[in-house]
């Protein structure tokens, strides 16, 4: 009797074991890149653009193309906005021209020329591409996979010279303050803080926790949102974060402790922040988003990791006083973490099938 006890016990623990690892692998999302009207090598870019970063990873995007034209026309969705922390579309800015300058990279690197412009009465961003040369440039395409945000703590021991960056760095639209000075300082409080005030906040927690996909199932089902692998947990501690998350408990207070106490880590392993500026309108915002692309695969080259920061631009009176402090004459728009980690990860690849947001005239 002892002995079918023992191992009654012994077959539990390795089926929980098991469980364990099968909920901790690595998720893979299919995402489908057909389009009905569209070539396999737009598709190819289409699917590349959609690497590009946007808040909660909400992709809110919406595509249409027209080939006869060579012309894209690129929108924010108005059913993906993050009515609490983005209410006056900020950050839906930003990512529609993450969204437009990852497209352009990605026609760049299979051999087409672009031209961008934003179409202020109809809100939308115009793209017109021409083929110029049957050269794909594959270090390019790499560049675009492994743009990911780095949520891990950095390895404080290596630190990034200003020289490092000296080439990616324009003098009011992208500032450098690296650990150690007052500025880098005024900035790690005040991102603190605005967190903190966000974490415990019930109506950002419940909007967060509407984008949290809280198993391999519930992503793969979405293609979109916030999984494990986007708030940078792996392996068991994936596993037990499913286990023990629920979209209710997200809410809570619990929840809200341990958010604060991984971004006091992630703060406090920073090697620098970089705020990129902007004019305070659709056209500039949408403009930071490129200049954000174009900065952070500079920074994918050099393989130093990214990690935007903004909460501290989300809260009005934070924002004020953190200006203040920085005596800045001009508005920031991101704010991000950057530092070296010792194994470089690529994006997840947690995106939506291109037919759900592109359609082609």
């Amino acid at each position: 009797m002892k002995g079918r006890i023992i191992m009654a016990i012994v077959l539990f623990l390795c089926v929980s074991l098991v469980l364990l690892l099968y909920d901790g692998r690595k998720i893979s999302v299919d995402t489908n890149k057909k389009v009905e009207g569209l070539s396999e090598e737009l598709q190819d870019i289409f699917a590349l653009a959609a690497l590009a970063p946007s808040s909660h990873n909400v992709q809110s995007w919406i595509v249409d193309v027209y080939p006869a034209d060579n012309q894209i026309e690129i929108k924010i969705d108005p059913d993906r906005k993050l009515t609490v922390v983005d209410p006056k579309d900020r950050e839906m800015y930003i990512s529609l021209g993450c969204y437009t300058q990852t497209l352009a990279e990605a026609f760049l690197a299979y051999g087409y020329s672009t031209e961008c412009q934003y179409d202020a009465n109809e809100r939308k961003m115009v793209v017109s591409y021409e083929k110029d040369s049957d050269v794909v440039n594959e270090t390019a395409i790499s560049l675009i996979k492994h743009r990911h945000t780095e949520k891990a703590p950095f390895d404080k021991e290596r630190k990034i010279s200003g020289q490092v960056l000296e080439s990616a760095i324009i003098k009011g639209t992208i500032d450098y303050y690296e650990n150690g000075l007052e500025e880098y300082d005024i900035i790690k409080e005040a991102t603190m803080t605005a967190y903190e005030n966000q974490a415990y906040n019930q109506e950002a927690a419940s909007e967060l926790s509407n984008w949290l996909r809280l198993s391999n199932g519930e992503t793969k089902k979405s293609k979109d949102g916030l999984p494990a692998e986007q708030l940078g947990i792996k392996g068991v501690k994936k596993s037990f974060y499913y286990m023990f998350t629920n979209h209710d408990s997200a809410k809570g207070e619990n929840f809200a402790k341990q958010g604060v106490d991984n971004t006091k880590k992630q703060l406090d392993s920073a090697n620098a922040f970089v705020i990129i500026s902007a004019d305070n309108n659709e056209e500039s915002l949408i403009k930071c988003g490129q200049t954000t692309v174009d900065f952070w695969l500079q920074m994918v080259e050099k393989q130093i990791s990214v990690h935007p920061m903004s909460y501290a631009l989300e809260d009005e009176e934070i924002k004020a006083q953190m200006m203040k402090a920085l005596s800045s004459t001009s508005e920031p728009q991101m704010i991000l973490r950057i530092g070296y980690i010792k194994s470089y990860g690529e994006n997840a690849n947690i995106r939506r099938d291109l037919g759900d947001y592109i359609k082609v005239h």
